[in-house]
């Protein structure tokens, strides 16, 4: 599992890799939990960039075979969460970044969700629960059905205008030749010493948490149609 330690309080790259198999309090009895990787994507890792606290971009690299074989052209995104202040008593989603669904470049809604509360904790929905074939839905989640029980989107009736931030972030696709994904806030976005963020695509499978409380940490989550990352960093400021 990856530590990652990030030193300074001024602009930072930070990147992160993709050590276990699923993210705890998401499992299923499917064979599927002891595998890092169902079907295509392979999530290899990615990186983040922080300046004094602003998140300003989030990268997810993929493994350049992944457009080879079958199957590859019906890939689709998430959304992307974030909890820009991931504690003890805070297990809830802030943001999203609104891309389920799509693979085309563009700027894309971000949606405050904290209002939504329970609604949105990554934790409540534990049992095997499986939704059959195609997207279902568990509580708030639109979920897929290789990776059983696996968030990878908001339900879409939950967010409506008054959650609309105004601000947008720039998404690169799902397109072309591009092995990598990346979001770009057009508004840098203030982040906690302590965050953490999660996204699905199609297609794959491949999860990655570290369950250990250490300076930093990465998750990344895949889910069955969908390949879900997930993400959670500490950052630690170095006084001068």
């Amino acid at each position: 599992m990856l530590l990652v330690n990030s030193q300074t309080a001024n602009a930072t790259t930070v990147s992160f890799g993709d050590p276990t198999t699923h993210w705890a309090g998401w499992v299923s009895s499917d064979y599927q939990n002891s595998h890092d990787v169902l079907g295509k994507p392979q999530v290899t890792g990615g990186s983040y960039v922080v300046n004094d606290g602003l998140l300003s971009s989030i990268t997810f690299t993929n493994d350049p075979t992944w457009k080879t074989g079958a199957g590859w052209g019906g890939l689709h995104s998430g959304d992307l969460f974030i909890n820009v202040k991931n504690s003890a008593d805070d297990h809830y989603w802030d943001y999203i970044v609104r891309t389920f669904d799509k693979t085309a470049a563009g700027n894309y809604a971000i949606y405050d969700i904290s209002s939504l509360n329970a609604s949105t904790d990554r934790t409540d929905y534990g049992a095997n629960l499986n939704t059959g074939a195609g997207f279902g839905q568990i509580g708030p989640y639109i979920t897929a059905y290789d990776r059983k029980n696996q968030p990878v989107a908001i339900v879409g009736s939950l967010l409506n205008a008054d959650l609309e931030t105004g601000e947008t972030a720039h998404f690169t696709g799902l397109v072309d030749d591009l092995y990598s994904t990346t979001y770009t806030f057009n508004a840098p976005l203030r982040v906690g010493d302590t965050w953490d963020f999660s996204w699905s695509q199609s297609c794959g499978n491949d999860v990655v948490q570290n369950p250990v409380p250490e300076p930093g940490t990465v998750m990344l989550l895949g889910a069955g149609l969908l390949g879900l990352v997930g993400y959670k960093a500490r950052r630690k400021n170095r006084k001068a």
